[in-house]
């Protein structure tokens, strides 16, 4: 890819969009409670899916109808002991419930437009390492990025594992202050979510 001036224009202009708040109405906060789990989440966002299956509660929510950025919950009241594999690597707990959706949405290229690294995700009870997927398919102008994180609450043997899920297109700058929010928004979610 060639780098034109344009393109460090376009990438100065959302380094300084960045490094500026958005000035944005504070959003009206709803909050979401399922058993021992509990939640808030900006009122313009929906819930579209909200449903048991296999013992536990299934969240999905959305910041727009196009589903630019997406929150994706998996409640579990009931969580076994961890093996001993666990406790080496817990983050390899965050690998298995990502790969599934990236490989889905990698489609015929499988793991060759797959990329996994990790990196730290701000929790309500301190930082936890994430695993995050990046999928980019040769023949298709979107990419996703998938973060995707857990928490065990061993004394309550409970769990929940989540994923911020956010579309963009290549050779494109998101210069889009809404996408930022959302994005935002959604981690927003995240660090509020806890077991009570």
């Amino acid at each position: 890819m060639r780098i034109t001036s344009s393109m460090i224009i376009g990438l100065m202009v959302c380094m300084v969009g960045w490094a500026t708040p958005l000035v944005a109405q504070e959003a009206e906060e709803e909050v979401y409670t399922w058993e021992a789990f509990e939640f808030t989440y900006p009122s313009h966002w929906d819930i579209v899916i909200d449903e048991d299956v296999n013992e536990m509660r299934q969240v999905k929510l959305v910041a727009n109808a196009d589903e630019d950025v997406i929150v994706l919950l998996s409640l579990m009241p009931e969580f076994p002991d961890p093996d001993d594999a666990y406790w080496e690597m817990p983050a390899m707990a965050s690998v298995s419930f990502g790969l599934g959706l990236a490989l889905n949405l990698a489609g015929e290229h499988g793991e060759a437009a797959v990329a996994l690294h990790y990196g730290s995700i701000e929790l309500a009870y301190g930082p936890a390492t994430s695993a995050r997927f990046t999928v980019m398919k040769p023949d298709a102008e979107d990419v996703y990025a998938l973060e995707c994180f857990h928490f065990y609450a061993e004394e309550e043997e409970m769990a929940y594992f989540g994923m911020v899920v956010s579309k963009t297109w290549k050779g494109q700058t998101l210069d889009d202050p809404l996408y930022a929010e959302y994005a935002e928004e959604a981690f927003g979610i995240v660090r509020s979510l806890i077991i009570e």
